[in-house]
């Protein structure tokens, strides 16, 4: 049986569904307009409340943790996903 794909915008194919809370963490980057490789600090709240998704997204390659605590920047892909989320 063939397995069905979807492509993202950037060529890519889709890895698998996101959580409601890995959507919320990528909805932050989205509300700051960020971009690929561009730093994201993230407050002690934000990081307290969203350790398990953030651990996920770094895990999957859609996050890349920064050396500065609380710093994140998107990977391609992870800017992929972020833009085709809705809302």
């Amino acid at each position: 049986m063939a397995q069905h794909t979807e492509t993202f915008s950037h060529g890519g194919v889709a890895p698998p569904e996101l959580s409601a809370e890995e959507h919320s963490v990528l909805k932050i980057f989205r509300t700051y307009q960020m971009t690929p490789g561009k730093m994201l600090c993230l407050n002690g709240a934000q990081l307290d409340h969203y350790r398990r998704p953030i651990a996920s997204l770094v895990r999957r390659g859609f996050l890349v943790a920064e050396a500065y605590r609380g710093g994140f920047s998107l990977t391609p892909d992870g800017y992929a996903a972020m833009n085709d989320i809705d809302g």
